[in-house]
């Protein structure tokens, strides 16, 4: 499932609207994508399906799906890794930049109280109770490999529940 509608010239999220490493799920108007950036194990992007450069421009039909991929990706964290909760962040900042193309998505970041261990690697939340880290400091890429595995896990987990 790509794109609905037109695709946008520029738009990072249109141009790579088919990708499928790391793909969580497709909801009727959302894509839901572990990131490369595992500074928190699960981190992922929730993205319009349609081009959309603000919230206030959403469906109520993309609000309501927005808000329950949400809730369902929190409760997966929870099941699959045992986090204790869920941040999201809506930036669209750097679609604002001059050449920019922006379109709505969300970052976010399963937060966790202890360590765990995945795909042989152990991932520690830096700062449990406080806001996420962020800069290129706070950067944890990992491999296409592991990108995919947390994938895995993490859509039979969404497919789990309702």
């Amino acid at each position: 499932m790509s794109i609905l509608g037109e695709r946008v010239t520029d738009c990072y999220s249109c141009e790579h609207s088919d990708e499928t490493l790391g793909l969580v799920a497709n909801t009727k108007h959302h894509r839901l994508v572990i990131v490369n950036d595992q500074l928190y194990l699960g981190r992922a992007a929730l993205i319009a399906r349609r081009h959309i450069p603000r919230i206030s421009e959403m469906s109520i039909g993309e609000q309501v799906d927005w808000t329950e991929a949400l809730v369902r990706y929190e409760k997966t964290c929870i099941q699959v890794f045992g986090a204790t909760h869920l941040t999201v962040a809506n930036l669209n900042n750097h679609g604002y930049r001059e050449g920019g193309v922006p379109h709505v998505h969300s970052h976010l970041r399963p937060r966790y109280a202890e360590p765990i261990g995945f795909a042989g690697l152990n991932f520690e939340d830096p700062n449990p109770g406080d806001h996420h880290l962020h800069g290129d400091d706070n950067v944890r890429l990992v491999s296409e490999d592991v990108i995919q595995r947390i994938a895995v896990v993490m859509k039979d987990g969404w497919d789990s529940i309702s």
